[in-house]
């Protein structure tokens, strides 16, 4: 996806005067994560957007020579004020602090979503079982084991 995407990307950003060059990494260079992880530009990734996968962006997801550049935190984002969101919150008073998340995320643009990928699943009203946990969705298929025609 990456490689189909990262032309279209730049020319966009060119355009918008964000002048760059895109550069498509070797697999050899990828396996890197010094190097990815101090990429001197931006980078394109696939990330997930589930509500579950918010805590990947908190300080210590970064990856940093002191844990030999590993964690999910790819921007590298560090905020004191943005990791207090992902403290144990009372049920009642989560929605307002994903609210406030989400509120420093786009005036922060510590990350910044270009599209989204579409996985369109048809499942017949007949089947159940077909979600296994909380949060997952239809399109995950991996629970077939579980599912059961009506």
């Amino acid at each position: 996806l990456n490689m189909k995407t990262i032309f279209a990307v730049a020319d966009f950003w060119t355009q918008l005067g964000i002048a760059g060059e895109p550069m498509v990494i070797p697999a050899q260079r990828a396996r890197d994560r010094e190097y990815v992880q101090t990429f001197p530009g931006m980078m394109l990734y696939n990330q997930p957007t589930e509500l579950s996968s918010l805590a990947r962006h908190h300080s210590s997801q970064t990856p940093l020579p002191e844990n030999n550049f590993n964690g999910n935190n790819n921007s590298r984002y560090v905020n004191p004020a943005f990791d207090r969101y992902f403290s144990t919150i009372p049920p009642a008073e989560r929605t307002r602090a994903l609210g406030q998340v989400i509120n420093h995320m786009t005036e922060n643009l510590n990350m910044m979503g270009m599209f989204y990928n579409a996985v369109p699943t048809m499942i017949a009203n007949r089947l159940s079982g077909t979600v296994e946990r909380k949060g997952e969705t239809a399109s995950q298929l991996w629970n077939v084991q579980n599912w059961e025609v009506r």
